[in-house]
Formats: structure tokens, C-alpha cells, sequence
């Protein structure tokens, strides 16, 4: 596809541009502006030559103050959308996205023969829906006082004819549109590009307004005159590196957002597709954390192809950036051999990398590896000095291999206190292999006093929250706590197993 400069005389304040190759017309109450036509090969350019207008081969986006997008039926009909996205994508580019929000027009060449309106034509709707799958920003970005946004939304309702179907049928499909799709996308690109509260404001009255009395005849902009003075419209559009905000949408449309805002619900759909398209353009940015989102993308799968190489590839990107996160992957990755090869002396390496940055999970990651002698020395001494920085953070598995390591007198000095200090702690956390230490530090009376409630207490809680495979063991621990006490000493301490479970469990 290819974008052309037209220097275009204007007529009664409007600019009249040919739809080639149909020869009909399509006109912009303009005036004083640049203008760029998206047309496709060579015979549509040289159709351009006429006296009226004068033509420039693109340069840039940039070069322009308006865009009409044609749509061309040889396109529309190989369901080929990768020429128009071509041109979609660079209006995503912030600076673009800022100077022509409401400056941009779709038309639809081939069609002047056919009699039907394009949002009846099979193919035209079809186009339409598959296009609006991976760019949804149509209520953002299109012009008002054309007559794109119309029908580019009518083709995504269903098709209506009479004036009844259209109230039965439409009104109901507007609503969803705006409700689910437009106004949601309008919100998630205005907190891209920086809008300020009233500009956003007045941008999704407008577009629902549109959207609503356009097809009746009864609209009225919001507000007539477009503010000349970008800085105006988008105060916060320098708060975050251009990168940094394409990262925070990516990652808004990965997790989704219902948040209430004063009176209104702000609602953006979760969308693996468009978080994963954000996302790629702040890596090839260079942005660290996106570069790491985009391989976790890529080896879950979501909103891709499922591609551990790809995630692989992304996560080094992030890792040589410094990223922690990218740096623990990359280390899983060589750990599990998933898409590289393993390797558990280059899983030490970024592990490392990681660990000094404080990723707890790393920092255990690298405590299992001295501890198994994996890629570096067997090394039980390193081994706790590793589980310690993770269990000071707070994970519960370093801390209950802590609490083994003080148990065994293994790379540290016996000391049943500080056994049963962390594995408290790991135990308060839902971790049934500390709860089942602890119940044997209470049961043998290591560190502490005896006490076999307390031992039946973390046994029960140990075998409710143990895996199959070490169930019948916890069972006789918890049996033989059992034994020591009363039925009335079980009952009570049966009672606080329930309310434990209750206070920790998450809805």
C-alpha cells in the first residue's frame, strides 16, 4: 500500500478526493490542511496526475494533517488485512496517535457498481469485523464529519434494512458496541496518549453521540472547534517515555480493568491479542519489562502462538537490559530446557543476575541449585545463604528449607529455635511441608515445649494441605498426635483446624 501527499484546491471549504479505481468521490469538509490518500501499486498513482492535484510519494505519517484509508476489494476479498494494519499500527505511535485523533477517514473502492450498501456485501463485513479484531479504535481516531465511523460500525451490527428492523435490531447493537468495544478501546487510548480529563471526556460523549443520532440525523458535535494546541489536549502525554505507556497499556489489556471512578465503572476487557501487540511495540522499544512480558506471552501462549524460542529470545532481551524478571526466566528456561538447551550452570548464571537484584524467586532458584550441586559446587552453606535472602522476602518454600536446614544442622548449625522459627513462618503461609516440621518440633519438644496440640494442630493442617504422594506420611504423624490427647482435647483443637482453614482461605 502506499500513502500520497495531494495538495487538493479547495472547493466551498471542502476537499473532493477520486476513489480510484471506482471513480466516485469522497469529500471532507476541510480546508487549509494536507491531506494523504492510502491507495494501492502503480496504476492507481499515475491516475493522480491531474491538474488538480499535486502528488508526493509518503515520506511519513507525519507529513500529514488527515488520512483517508481506502479500503480496496481486491484486499477486501483475499480477507488480506496486513496492508491496511500496515498503516493502523503507525497511527499507534504516540505522536501519531496524538495529532490525529479525529483526523482520520475510511473509504471503500470497487464496490460503485454494486447496488447494495457495503455493510450489506458479505465480504465488506467480513473484512470489516476481522480488521476491528486488531485495531478497535475507530470511536478515537475517525473523523466526525465523515461518514467512516458509520458505516464501519454498521457492518459490525447486524444487517437491518427497513426502518423496524433497524430500531429492533440496531439500537440494541449500538449500545453493546459502545458499552463493550468502543467506548472501553477509547478509554484505554486516551490513557495512552495522555488525555486530559475534560479532552477525554469530550471524546467519548462525541463518539457516543455519533454513534447514536448520526444514523437519525440528529447530530450534533460536541464541540465544533478542535483545539489547536496539542499540549492542551494531551497534558500528560510526557509523564511516561512513549515506550514506558505503550508497556502499561499492554499490560492493562493483558489483565484487564473494572475499577470504579467516582459514580462510573471504568471498564477494559481483558484482551490477550491487542496486550500482546503493546507490548511487542514498547520491546522494539527497548523497554526491559516488556521485553519480558512478551516472551512469558509467547511460552504460555497467550494472544500468540504458544513458542518457547520466541520467549526465549525475548526473555535475553530483557535479561542483558538488566530486567530481573527476564534475567529468572531466561535462568527457569536453561533449568527446564524450554527452548534452549539445559543448562544449569547458564540457569546459575541469570539466577545470579536475578538474585542480586532481589527476585526471591531466584535467590531460592540458586539455593536449590548449590543445595543439589547443580551447575555450581554442592554447597550447603551457599545453599542456606540463598534461602535466607528468599525466606527474608518472604518465600515460603526458602523458609521451610530453612527450617530443614537449621533441623539437619546442614549447612548451618543445629538449632531447633530457629527450625521452629522458620517454619512458622513458612507454615502461616499454607506450606504443608513446614506445618508438618513444625508438627514434629512440637510432638518431639525441638526448641520449644512439648506440646501435642499444637502438634496435632499442624499435622491435620499438614495433611489437608499435603499432595497424595506424602499424605499417608503425614497421616501417622498426625495419628500419632492424636493418640496423646483427650476427645475433648481433639475436638478443640478440630475446631481451631476449621477456623485456620477459614481465616486462610481466598475466595
Amino acid at each position: 500500500m502506499r500513502l500520497w501527499l495531494r495538495k487538493v484546491k479547495s472547493m466551498a471549504g471542502k476537499y473532493e478526493l477520486e476513489h480510484i479505481p471506482g471513480g466516485g468521490k469522497h469529500q471532507i469538509a476541510l480546508s487549509g490542511t494536507r491531506l494523504g490518500l492510502i491507495a494501492r501499486g502503480r496504476k492507481e498513482a499515475s491516475n493522480l496526475t491531474s491538474p488538480t492535484f499535486e502528488v508526493l510519494q509518503f515520506a511519513g505519517l507525519m507529513s500529514f494533517d488527515f488520512i483517508v484509508l481506502d479500503f480496496d476489494r481486491g484486499d477486501i476479498e483475499s480477507a488480506d488485512t496486513g496492508g491496511v494494519m500496515g498503516i493502523l499500527t503507525q497511527l499507534l505511535e504516540r505522536d501519531a496517535a496524538m495529532k490525529f485523533c479525529e483526523r482520520v477517514d475510511v473509504c471503500c473502492t470497487g464496490y460503485d457498481s454494486d447496488s447494495r450498501e457495503l455493510w450489506e456485501i458479505p465480504e465488506v463485513r467480513a473484512f470489516v469485523q476481522r480488521l476491528d479484531r486488531q485495531f478497535p479504535y475507530w470511536c478515537y481516531f475517525l473523523a466526525r464529519n465523515g461518514e467512516g465511523l458509520l458505516w464501519l460500525t454498521y457492518c459490525l451490527y447486524p444487517i437491518a434494512r427497513t426502518q423496524d428492523e433497524k430500531k429492533r435490531l440496531w439500537f440494541p447493537a449500538i449500545a453493546k458496541y459502545i458499552e463493550g468495544q468502543g467506548i472501553p478501546q477509547m478509554t484505554a487510548l486516551c490513557r495512552y496518549v495522555g488525555c486530559s480529563d475534560e479532552e477525554a471526556v469530550r471524546l467519548t460523549n462525541d463518539a457516543v453521540n455519533y454513534l447514536v443520532y448520526k444514523p437519525q440525523g440528529k447530530y450534533v458535535p460536541e464541540r465544533p472547534a478542535r483545539p489547536t494546541q496539542t499540549s492542551a489536549r494531551f497534558p500528560r502525554a510526557t509523564e511516561r517515555s512513549e515506550a514506558d505507556a505503550q508497556y502499561d497499556l499492554g499490560s492493562l489489556y493483558y489483565r484487564g480493568l473494572n475499577q470504579r471512578d467516582g459514580p462510573e465503572v471504568i471498564s477494559i476487557p481483558q484482551n490477550y491479542e491487542l496486550a500482546a501487540m503493546w507490548l511487542r511495540k514498547a520491546a522494539d522499544k527497548g523497554q526491559g519489562a516488556a521485553q519480558n512480558a512478551l516472551g512469558t506471552i509467547y511460552q504460555i501462549g497467550h494472544g500468540v502462538d504458544r513458542d518457547e524460542k520466541q520467549a526465549a529470545a525475548w526473555y535475553r532481551k530483557a535479561a542483558e537490559r538488566g530486567n530481573a524478571d527476564g534475567q529468572y526466566n531466561l535462568g527457569n528456561l536453561y533449568y527446564y530446557g524450554g527452548g534452549v538447551a539445559r543448562d544449569y550452570a547458564q540457569a546459575a548464571v541469570w539466577f545470579r543476575k536475578a538474585g542480586d537484584q532481589g527476585r526471591q524467586d531466584a535467590q531460592f532458584a540458586l539455593g536449590v541449585l548449590y543445595d543439589e550441586g547443580k551447575g555450581v559446587p554442592q554447597d550447603h552453606a551457599q545453599a542456606a545463604r540463598w534461602f535466607r535472602k528468599a525466606a527474608e522476602h518472604g518465600h515460603a518454600v526458602a523458609q521451610c528449607n530453612l527450617g530443614h536446614q537449621y533441623c539437619k544442622g546442614e549447612g548451618l548449625p543445629q538449632d531447633y529455635i530457629q527450625a521452629a522459627f522458620w517454619y512458622k513462618k513458612a507454615a502461616d503461609q499454607g506450606n504443608a511441608d513446614a506445618q508438618f516440621g513444625l508438627a514434629g518440633i512440637y510432638f518431639f519438644g525441638y526448641g520449644v515445649s512439648q506440646d501435642y496440640r499444637e502438634a496435632y494442630l499442624w499435622a491435620c493442617l499438614a495433611v489437608a494441605g499435603s499432595k497424595p504422594l506424602v499424605q499417608e506420611g503425614f497421616s501417622k504423624a498426625r495419628d500419632a498426635a492424636a493418640a496423646k490427647l483427650s476427645p475433648a482435647q481433639r475436638s478443640e483443637v478440630e475446631e481451631r483446624v476449621r477456623s485456620w482453614v477459614a481465616e486462610h482461605t481466598t475466595v
